[in-house]
């Protein structure tokens, strides 16, 4: 080995020391912290430990990274069909409701006695004759039996 070389390995050598050399963190006297690779004169340092070392095959941490990301889409995924079925139960569930008051309310004014009369779409007044009442009374209790039981499934 010549002497340039031996002193050129020895200046690396050198300068990786220095570039895994220790840190030290410490507090001035006005409060200001300070990070420095020379411990501080007449002030007390704290060491920082080094970071962790790089993972070792990076395409098991991918992968295992994948993983996860994609559970965590499926856990994701999983509670917006949750949301989205309660929301549509819940609107199911008003519309019943609201479809249970109309029915009951057209057989109350059906079974409320008198000639029943409505007005059609032409603006002209029809009435209903016995035959047609029934026939509605019939349907409004056929719509409360399906709107103001229970609901298929529960």
């Amino acid at each position: 080995m010549t002497r340039s070389t031996g002193l050129l390995l020895a200046l690396l050598l050198g300068a990786a020391t220095t570039a895994h050399g220790a840190i030290y963190k410490w507090t001035d006297s006005q409060g200001g912290v300070h990070y420095s690779q020379q411990p501080p004169t007449g002030a007390k340092a704290q060491e920082v430990p080094p970071a962790p070392p790089p993972a070792e095959n990076p395409d098991t941490v991918r992968s295992e990274l994948k993983s996860r990301v994609d559970a965590m889409q499926k856990q994701q995924d999983a509670r917006s069909k949750a949301e989205k079925q309660k929301q549509e139960a819940a609107q199911k569930k008003a519309l019943r409701e609201r479809n249970c008051r109309a029915a009951r309310a057209n057989l109350q004014a059906l079974t409320s006695g008198g000639r029943k009369r409505y007005r059609m779409p032409d603006g002209s007044v029809s009435y209903l004759s016995s035959e047609q009442t029934e026939s509605r009374i019939k349907e409004a209790r056929d719509q409360i039996a399906k709107s103001c039981g229970p609901a298929k499934g529960e």
